[in-house]
């Protein structure tokens, strides 16, 4: 019909049956512009021209509170996220566990519900969790959460972008996540946080003792992670750069019209 058309991708899923694949990817072929959310979404399919933009998360609405000066006590864990295995909540769960087993005092509060169908995953999880893990369910506002805490988990096993650790950044908490898809382009791993292997409970509860037992350190990673998620992932940026898009859409259309 002549009408231009952008398609703005959030997911990255990873198809390996080639049919199945390019039926999942047909209709972005078609469009005129198509805008992804990270360089990993981007790599699902060469569909051209194409552009990353970066997701504009909200900060907190008041400035957020330093992290503790010291550790003396039970270090704070939360997770904000539905209850899946692909958001890693049971990987958490194990580490929690471990960390318990050394002796090591840390309590998680875990932020969400599962998705319907998604029940019998909640119930093991509820299983498998002691006394040092917390179901408070959905939260609509998670700025209260992530200031009651210490350290934000972010154990995806995917996760083509990952506001979680954004919010978590801006709110001047300590994100430890998976190294894995999009949260790669967000977390530096000892610059801006801290990266382990998605899936691995063993290496998030080192991660999680490495962050309790060198305390001192991470007031620095907050502060750098603190302004680079106000000046990457800012509203007023992505507001920026999708218009940007729009305008490139347009003069893409007014050329093949003429």
């Amino acid at each position: 019909m002549g009408i231009p058309t952008l398609c703005h991708v959030h997911e990255a899923e990873s198809i390996s049956n080639p049919i199945v694949r390019a039926g999942f990817f047909a209709p972005l072929r078609c469009v005129d512009l198509a805008v992804f959310n990270s360089r990993v979404s981007a790599s699902m399919v060469d569909v051209l021209p194409r552009r990353v933009v970066y997701n504009g998360v909200a900060g907190p609405p008041t400035p957020p509170a330093p992290p503790r000066p010291a550790i003396d006590s039970t270090l704070k864990l939360v997770q904000v996220g539905r209850l899946s295995a692909r958001k890693g909540t049971d990987v958490a769960v194990r580490a929690v566990r471990l960390l318990a087993d050394r002796g090591v005092p840390v309590h998680l509060t875990l932020v969400g519900d599962s998705f319907a169908g998604n029940e019998p995953f909640e119930r093991a999880l509820r299983t498998t969790a002691g006394d040092n893990v917390t179901f408070v369910g959905h939260r609509t506002e998670v700025w209260d959460s992530f200031a009651e805490a210490d350290v934000a988990l972010v154990p995806s096993r995917l996760e083509p972008f990952g506001n979680v650790a954004v919010e978590a950044m801006l709110c001047r908490r300590i994100v430890v996540a998976s190294a894995t898809e999009g949260l790669t382009e967000i977390v530096a791993d000892g610059r801006t946080g801290v990266l382990v292997e998605p899936g691995n409970a063993l290496a998030l509860a080192n991660a999680i003792q490495d962050v309790r037992e060198n305390w001192s350190a991470v007031r620095t990673v907050v502060d750098a992670a603190h302004d680079e998620a106000r000046h990457r992932f800012t509203l007023e940026r992505y507001h920026r750069d999708v218009l940007e898009c729009v305008d490139q859409l347009l003069r893409l259309h007014v050329r093949s019209a003429a």
